[in-house]
């Protein structure tokens, strides 16, 4: 085997069987983080409303997709035609929003901050979706990127939710 088959045989790897995995991890995990958002509720404070909410930007997508597909063209080459560092730069910046947002409703006891968070699920999934169905995707790569490295990133060094300092532990780390 040549290092240049063995090449082809990694790249076809990372191209059609590792990037369409992560697009279909990120897709499961918007459908994960909307079902916990909307049934993680009381269900007298809200569930309906949060339901209703995520459920808005669905329906909107099925009458965009439905449209002329001249008009989604449109958008298309609208959205495709934007700076590669400014893909990359307003994908982390929705991926920063996301998990903060995630990362602070919780605390929230309002009934409206929850909506608008599952609407936000819902309209990134719903985004998602339709340039996936327009094929636009392959001219979103770092914009898909940016959200991802910000998702994981925040992860990382925010965790996912508030960390109660342990008070039997007078340890520190440093």
């Amino acid at each position: 085997m040549t290092p240049l088959s063995f090449g082809h045989i990694l790249r076809d790897l990372f191209v059609y069987a590792l990037y369409p995995g992560i697009v279909l991890l990120v897709f499961l995990s918007l459908v994960v983080m909307l079902v916990i958002t909307i049934w993680g509720g009381d269900w007298r404070h809200g569930a309906w409303r949060r339901a209703i909410g995520a459920l808005l930007p669905l329906v909107v997508l099925v009458f965009v997709i439905a449209a002329d597909p001249a008009k989604n063209q449109y958008w298309a080459a609208r959205i495709s035609s934007i700076r590669l560092l400014f893909q990359f730069l307003i994908g982390l910046a929705v991926g920063v929003l996301f998990m903060e947002i995630g990362k602070q409703l919780p605390r929230s006891k309002s009934v409206v901050a929850k909506s608008i968070f599952a609407m936000f699920v819902s309209a990134s999934f719903a985004f998602l979706t339709w340039s996936v169905a327009e094929s636009i995707l392959p001219h979103l790569h770092l914009l898909l990127l940016g959200f991802i490295v910000a998702c994981i990133l925040h992860i990382t060094f925010r965790g996912l939710k508030e960390d109660k300092p342990n008070k039997q532990s007078n340890v520190t780390a440093f």
